[in-house]
């Protein structure tokens, strides 16, 4: 399966207060530099400017919670009223996908279509998220975690990038039954 994050749209989540969105179509595969600028306090430079409170909405739309483990209300703004709401907008097989997540009321929905976490599950499971899109302030980095992680981690590549078709045929439970029967992805 391949995903290709195209938007994210935030309204009221951590440092962002009000709506902004940030665009990412065209900016191509690989890995990508943020920087950033903080205007209210030049002293700072980059530091205080937003780079991770983007990263942090875009996981906490798709898991419910930052790589950090900090979930609802933790991520609403300090001060704010407004409705705390983040959407990724995607291509999931070449298809356009839009996941919306909002805080008070809590609301999940998939294309407009009030879904469940697992059916987001599917999409990408939480760990290999954490460990390849996005790599959290203060998380391990591959070559930290102990040998039975890596080969956890690499497994779980393996099975989302063979086992995906098994997903869209048979359902989640069949899908997870097939794991040990998967292959590794060899491009």
């Amino acid at each position: 399966m391949k995903i290709e994050f195209q938007r994210t749209i935030i309204d009221n989540f951590c440092t962002f207060i009000d709506h902004q969105v940030f665009d990412f179509v065209g900016r191509g595969a690989g890995l990508h530099y943020i920087y950033g600028e903080n205007r209210d306090e030049p002293a700072l430079e980059s530091n205080g400017s937003g780079k991770s409170s983007l990263f942090d909405a875009m996981c906490w739309c798709q898991y419910g919670r930052t790589t950090d483990g900090r979930k609802a209300p933790d991520i609403r703004p300090r001060h704010h009223k407004g409705t705390t709401r983040v959407t990724n907008v995607m291509l999931v097989d070449g298809e356009k996908t839009s996941i919306t997540r909002q805080a008070n009321p809590n609301t999940l929905t998939m294309n407009g279509k009030t879904c469940s976490q697992e059916q987001i599950d599917v999409l990408m499971p939480f760990n290999l998220f954490a460990s390849t899109i996005l790599i959290g302030q203060g998380q391990p980095l591959f070559f930290d975690l102990k040998p039975a992680a890596k080969m956890e981690l690499f497994s779980d590549a393996s099975i989302w990038n063979v086992g995906n078709n098994v997903r869209h045929l048979r359902g989640k439970k069949s899908y997870q039954q097939n794991w040990n029967l998967a292959k590794p992805y060899v491009p």
